[in-house]
């Protein structure tokens, strides 16, 4: 986790900031931490976020309101895991997600061309069926 971090402040800048006794939230850091995270994507010409269901192997479409709640509880939990809950209360407002989420939406941008596969699968209720090369079915488990 470390790691990720380092890799998102070098890009983004820092993910906390200091700014006298206070903290600040780098928002745009804070966007590409969530996005690596939750692994959700954007689909800029439909203007909708995605997140992928492990229990059903599909990419769910997801409301503002659902994303403005969800990333809100991540900020609120990201505050907890540093014990700086009421420095962070304000980012958990709907308007200061509304940044994150602007950022997220550049961040997160996929090509429509994401939901086409090139290979032969079916996708089914608790698999994912595979037509191979030798003209043989095989059962797969879902992955995004």
């Amino acid at each position: 986790m470390n790691e990720i971090i380092h890799e998102i402040e070098e890009k983004y800048g820092s993910l906390l900031i200091r700014d006298g006794a206070r903290f600040l939230l780098g928002l745009q850091s804070f966007g590409e931490l969530y996005r690596q995270q939750t692994r959700c994507i954007y689909l800029p010409n439909e203007k909708q976020f995605y997140q992928y269901s492990p229990a059903s192997g599909l990419w769910q479409p997801q409301r503002q309101s659902e994303m403005i709640s969800q990333v809100g509880l991540a900020v609120r939990e990201f505050a907890s895991r540093r014990g700086i809950e009421c420095e962070l209360a304000r980012y958990q407002r709907p308007a200061a997600i509304r940044d994150i989420l602007t950022y997220l939406e550049v961040q997160a941008e996929v090509e429509t061309a994401f939901f086409f596969s090139s290979g032969n699968w079916v996708h089914c209720r608790n698999t994912m069926v595979e037509l191979t090369d030798s003209g043989e079915w095989e059962m797969r488990p879902f992955s995004p």
